[in-house]
């Protein structure tokens, strides 16, 4: 027969397995920051020598590519590592930073397939004008020259024009 203490210890080592487990995400979320930020002054340096982006585009740029790093990373991390239960856990600290958690990772998984959404319209774009006999690239594809100069196929006539002039876009 067994006794209460040995019904007990199952979920004593659950409830302990899953607090270290959130220590571990912490420590694991904390270090991609920390590399997130290590890596913005590349970046900034990298814009605004090499690519001669004006000293305010490159600092705003630089830290929406820092965001969008430790952004994908969380969706990363949330992919292929467990997630600890919260069931059995004491404390308002850890349901309360599950929560924002939580919020952040749909915040990132929402904006990611915003992306994923546009460059599939890019790519379809793209392969239009490839399929037509455009002379033509993804990227640039993906600037706004093709918005300007509509897109392009074979013998010069254009599929979409649509003029920015009238927008004061141009």
């Amino acid at each position: 027969m067994a006794t209460a203490d040995e019904a007990a210890t199952p979920v004593l080592a659950a409830r302990e397995e899953n607090r270290v487990l959130s220590d571990q995400w912490r420590a694991l979320r904390r270090s991609a920051t920390f590399v997130a930020i290590l890596s913005a002054p590349a970046a900034f340096i990298w814009l605004w020598k090499s690519q001669n982006m004006a000293l305010g585009w490159a600092i705003v740029v630089t830290a929406v590519a820092v965001f969008a790093f430790r952004g994908i990373l969380d969706l990363l991390f949330r992919r292929f590592i467990p997630q600890p239960s919260l069931f059995a856990l004491e404390g308002d600290e850890v349901r309360e930073e599950d929560v924002l958690n939580r919020r952040r990772h749909w915040f990132w998984r929402f904006w990611f397939r915003v992306a994923l959404a546009f460059a599939g319209f890019i790519t379809i774009v793209f392969l239009v004008q490839l399929i037509f006999g455009g002379d033509v690239t993804w990227w640039g594809t993906a600037t706004f020259d093709v918005f300007r100069n509509g897109i392009r196929c074979a013998g010069g006539f254009r599929l979409v024009k649509y003029d920015f002039s009238t927008t004061g876009f141009a």
